[in-house]
Order: structure tokens, then sequence, then C-alpha cells
């Protein structure tokens, strides 16, 4: 059935029933229904009905304000499934209008929450906006972005509380996402079986916002923005969403040699995988109070196989052999030796060297009112966090994998570290956001330092939003899998004080989402706390723990941050992995062993494999 026909409005719904009383005007309705052949192309069909009712009652909304306005309605939703439509087949349902429908409104009350082809799906919206149509589109109901509704070719339309009435529109300004609000609250409708329903949604405010939209274009206002310029206007209330946000990712400069200054705990894992840097470690540095001064990193750390350098005085630093240094934690080195400046004069020299500085503190406070484009440290703060568009987040559908622990100091970072070297050693695409303000230095896409001396400045809903925008823009790259790891224990290992409720690793579980979560327990960790942490995570993100890693060293006494660690024996380790496997039904691997790690990674694979 040939097109190229002219049509003020065209609806892709469940169709419409044209026998119905609540249209003023049927005979200025054609509907088809469509079939798609083995390429996916549309061919349309005589109608078969609305049998949902739902197109029935957006397109009586339409023809009751406008009833001399053309409407082409096609049937596009499966009747085997309500109010449903593959991806590919919507685009190629929109491509057929764009190639041979001329009209000037394309109400879309639907959307999907998640998208395999964002970009296919953004450039045939755009072509359609460019030829002139204004598309209007609902959002999810469920509260989460949708497209087409998000794109910033379309006009998106959200329920509004305050309108309460078809004529009552809010505008949300700077923000290219939400747009419009309008009355999707409880309304009687048109419908099939009943006559009428009283129903609530967003896809009744789009149908709303397009009838506006077609009395905009009747007084002369074509064009995008031109249209919401107009909504403004009349709005009876907006919101002003600030769109000037960005999401910081990487340091802006190159590191090719590096030192590091002090090195405390937090730069072990450095000299650890200074294998899987991009650049290169020339020295290691610490006061002479250290006590480690011409000690090497291998002694100290009591690890042979890792990267084995002299440390050195930083009194005697060489400023000529290095492009960057690497500032980790000071505040402990400062309260020893009782000179709170000696941070400031190295930062100083450095910067008057022309040396990079990436810091693991915020040291913005040593910087004052200057910015040097050489000096970083990862930071979150609230102008790197997207607009609040009423509470909407980003569904994403690439796989995303958790490491949580039940405690602090159990090497979560360091199995993310191995597990992603593993992974992208067999081939994969990762994408990472580290919890450790070293993350970046490691070739991971965000660094989120919530960890000790917590740079991250933002509450717990715009902490959300912030993680779930760099999970979402993850999911947009060509990676095949996440990695997210937090910090800390997860469930509350007591109710007596509030440093044992892990506020910030709940916060952010909720912003990344695992789809599955490796559980860190310690060797003499109780069944309880496994237990309860297991049923905390399985609980609050509705996804499973689907294994446990047992951190290798113990104190005699539990108490892990205070006292002297030894390492568990291999009978221990036997006598641990049975009792848990038995106890939870979970597979259980030990960290710190190659083979351990290896058959930790094969077995997240399988997790997230299709068989």
């Amino acid at each position: 059935m040939a097109h190229n026909k002219y049509y003020d409005f065209v609806i892709l719904d469940s169709g419409v029933n044209l026998e119905h009383k609540a249209l003023k005007n049927p005979n200025v309705i054609d509907c088809f229904s469509c079939s798609f052949d083995e390429c996916n192309k549309v061919k349309l069909l005589p109608p078969k009905g609305d049998t949902e009712g739902h197109g029935t009652a957006i397109a009586a909304i339409i023809n009751k304000a406008h009833p001399d306005a053309s409407i082409m309605m096609i049937e596009i939703f499966s009747k085997e499934k309500f109010l449903s439509i593959g991806e590919e087949s919507l685009f190629s349902v929109l491509e057929y209008i764009y190639e041979n429908i001329e009209g000037k409104v394309i109400n879309l009350s639907l959307g999907i929450v998640t998208t395999e082809h964002y970009e296919q799906f953004y450039r045939i919206c755009k072509k359609l906006a460019e030829k002139g149509f204004i598309i209007v589109s609902a959002f999810d109901n469920g509260g989460a972005i949708s497209y087409p509704a998000s794109f910033d070719c379309v006009i998106g339309v959200d329920t509004e509380r305050r309108c309460v009435r078809s004529d009552q529109f809010v505008y949300y300004t700077n923000d290219s996402v939400v747009n419009i609000g309008a009355m999707g609250g409880k309304q009687r409708v048109a419908w099939t079986d009943p006559e009428y329903m009283v129903v609530a949604g967003s896809s009744f405010a789009c149908a709303h916002v397009s009838t506006q939209v077609y009395r905009f274009i009747l007084e002369g206002i074509t064009g995008y923005q031109n249209i919401l310029d107009k909504f403004k206007e009349i709005a009876i209330g907006s919101y002003d969403y600030n769109a000037d946000y960005h999401t910081p990712s990487g340091y802006p400069f190159k590191i090719r040699k590096a030192v590091i200054f002090p090195f405390n705990k937090e730069m072990h894992n450095i000299i650890r995988f200074a294998g899987d840097l991009d650049f290169e470690i020339v020295d290691v540095y610490d006061t002479k109070y250290s006590m480690m001064v011409g000690s090497t990193t291998d002694h100290v750390m009591r690890d042979k196989t890792v990267l084995s350098k002299t440390i050195k005085n930083i009194s005697q630093i060489d400023w000529s052999d290095f492009d960057t240094l690497i500032l980790g934690h000071f505040d402990e080195l400062s309260e020893k030796i009782h000179q709170d400046n000696i941070v400031a004069n190295i930062l100083n020299t450095a910067i008057e060297n022309g040396k990079n500085i990436y810091s693991f503190d915020d040291i913005s406070y040593l910087l004052g009112e200057k910015s040097y484009s050489n000096v970083y440290f990862p930071a979150v703060r609230m102008e790197n966090v997207p607009p609040y568009r009423n509470g909407k987040l980003a569904v994403v559908d690439k796989p995303v994998l958790g490491i949580m622990g039940t405690g602090s100091q159990q090497g979560k970072f360091t199995l993310q570290l191995e597990l992603r070297k593993r992974l992208i050693k067999k081939g994969y695409k990762v994408g990472q956001i580290g919890t450790e303000p070293s993350a970046l230095l490691y070739g991971m896409d965000y660094a989120f330092p919530m960890g000790y001396k917590n740079s991250v400045y933002t509450k717990e809903y715009d902490t959300v939003r912030y993680l779930n925008n760099c999970i979402w823009d993850l999911s947009q790259k060509d990676i095949e899998i996440i990695l997210v790891g937090g910090q800390a224990g997860t469930a509350p290992s007591g109710f007596e004080n509030t440093m044992t409720y892990y506020l910030p690793q709940y916060v952010f579980l909720l912003g990344t989402l695992p789809d599955a979560t490796v559980l860190v327990v310690n060797p003499n960790d109780s069944d309880e706390l496994i237990k309860r942490t297991i049923n905390f995570i399985e609980s609050s993100i509705d996804a499973g723990v689907v294994a446990l890693a047992v951190f290798p060293m113990f104190g005699r006494n539990g108490w892990y941050a205070f006292e002297k660690k030894f390492r568990i024996t291999d009978e221990d380790y036997r006598q641990i992995k049975g009792h848990l496997e038995k106890t939870f039904h979970l597979p259980v691997f030990l960290l710190g062993e190659e083979q351990e790690f290896d058959d930790l990674t094969e077995y997240i694979i399988g997790c997230f494999t299709q068989q």
C-alpha cells in the first residue's frame, strides 16, 4: 500500500476503534496495520482493530481537540504481548514514515528504557525532525529515562502532578532530556472494552502535548526549539534543570615517567601492578622518618614478585628524571614529622619544575585561587551530577559485576585489578569505576574516591544520579562488561555506632546496580554476618551474589584494621572453603593465588555468557 500522503498527525499505537462515540470526526482517521518482511521492511495492510484500547484513547484525545485534523494511525503493537514492539521493527516503521509520509506531528505514546542501537534510533528521529515533523514522545511510567523521549530532537513528555487540565503544562528549562510536563494523572478516556476507562500515565500526557503542539503550528510557529519556547510562555510553572554538568573521566596530561611519594600502603598496588601501568615508575620516595629509606619496595611489601625499587629520601629528589609526581595520602606523614608544610613545599617545587602532579588527596586548599592544567586529583562535586529530571535514571543493558565485602582492608581493589587484567587478556572490553583515587592510573574509566580521605562531595540521591550516569556512559561505549567495587563493608556490622553503618556502600550499590556480585569475606567472619551481607545485597538491588572470595589474611583477635595479620594455611583454606560452599551453596575462591584468580575469572565469564 503506497503512500506519499500528508497527515497532520501520525500516531504509532495499538490502533483505533473507528466506531467509538468519543471520536468527534472518525472520517479524518486512516488506520493501518503493518507487517515486516525478512529484511524487516514495512508493508502497510488494512487495520486489524484496536483490541487493547490504548490507541483509541490517544486518537480520541487528539481528535476531540482537533476534529478536522487528518490522522494516520499505524498499529504497531504485538497482539501476543501487551503494547510491545521490537526495537528494530519500530525503527523500520519510523524509516517508512520518513520515506513515505509528509506531516506535522508524530505522537509516540510509548518509549523503551534500554536500546541496543542508540545511534540508529537517534539518527532516524533526527532525520524525521529535519524533515519537518515535531516528534512528541512519552517517558516511561516507571520513572526511567526512556527513548526516544530523551533525545534532543524529540519533545519528551512526563506526567506532572500540577497539571490537572489538558491545557496545563509545565516547562523544564535548560535540559534536552525532559522537556514538558502535562496531565498524566487519573483521567477518563475512550477505550475498547470497557468503552471508557479511568487511567493514568505519561502516554496521555503525551497526547495532550501533541494537541498543543498542533495549535502552535496552526499559529505559524514551527521548529523544535520555537515550539518549546512557546510552551515556556504558556506554562503554569517551570523547573530549571541546569544541564551544565561534566562527568570527569581521565586526567589532563600524559604520564611517561613517574615517581611516587610517600611509600605508604595506598602506594603498594602501584608497585604490585606496575607492569599494568602505561608508564614507568622510575623512583620511590619517602622521608627519613618513615624508617624505610634505603630499603626496597619488595622487602617492605614482603613480596619478591613485585617491582623492586630502592626507597629514596624525598629531600634528595632528582627533579630532572621524571615528568609526573604521584602524590599519595600524606596526612599521617604530616602528623608523624610535625611539618604541615612539607607537602606544600614539594608541590610548589614540582610546579616550579614543570612537573605533572597526580594527587590522591584533594589539594585544592594548597593551590589557593590558582588552577594548573598539570595538577590533578580525583573528586566528585555537584557540577559533575546530571540534572534531577524528576529523579529519572538510565537503565543499562551491559552486564555490571560488583565487588563488595563484609569489611575493610580485604583486597577488593586488588581483586578488581586482577579481574580487569585477566578479562582484557582474554579479549574482553572492560569498562570500570574504581573507588580508589589511583583508579585512573590503571586505565579505569572513572575514579569515585569514596574510601580513605573521601573526596566525593555529593549527597545520597545526587551520588546515585552521578554513578548511574557513569554506568550509562560506559554502556554506550564498545565494551562488554562493567566492573565496579565498593569500599569497607556492606551490611552493618553492628548497630551501636554509626561507624558500623556503611551508608556510602549502600548508595554505591544503588548507583551502580550490579547484575551480579562477588562478595569478599574474611576467614573468621561469622556465618551470620556473611548471610546478612548476602541478603542485604540481594534485597537492595534485586541481583544475586554469585561467588565468595576469601581474603587470605586474618588477625588473631579478628581486628583486621588494627592488628598484625597472618596468612591462612592451605589446610585452613580447605576447611573454610568446604564450610562456606556447604553453608551458602556458592563457589568459593581464595584471593592472592594466581590459579584461583584465573578460575574466578572463568566463572564470571560463565555467569554472563549465554549458553
